[in-house]
């Protein structure tokens, strides 16, 4: 059986005073789930909704109910990538949460099959 696989909605970087783009986050304490994985890469145009969603479904093609979906990036990004994950899964998703407080990701279990 395969490791859980950390999927990340969207890769989001940032611009150093030197012009270089650098990730805006440090997703390493999400590694501790998981291989981190990027589900749309940066600088993809998420105008074309019909796109977003085939490059989304493309990638998590693979989604297991053990992986885990690492909610960062733009809205639509994240929330047709948890539906996607979701239809893959017969609504079972594992969400990773920031937690400010203890610095740490907390997971997020949530299956849609029990409470609809």
């Amino acid at each position: 059986m395969s490791s859980p696989v950390v999927y990340v909605a969207q890769e989001v970087l940032k611009r150093t005073l030197d012009g270089e783009r650098i990730p805006a986050f440090d997703l390493t304490p999400a590694s501790e789930y998981g291989e981190l994985r990027i589900v749309v890469p940066y600088g993809v145009f998420t105008g074309s909704e019909n796109l977003l969603i085939k490059i989304i479904s493309d990638n998590l093609k693979d989604y297991t109910a053990r992986d885990y979906l690492l909610a960062v990036g733009d809205p639509t990004v994240v929330a047709i990538s948890a539906m996607v994950a979701s239809s893959v899964t017969n609504g079972l998703v594992n969400l990773l949460k920031w937690d400010r407080r203890m610095h740490k990701y907390i997971p997020v279990h949530i299956d849609l099959l029990t409470v609809l």
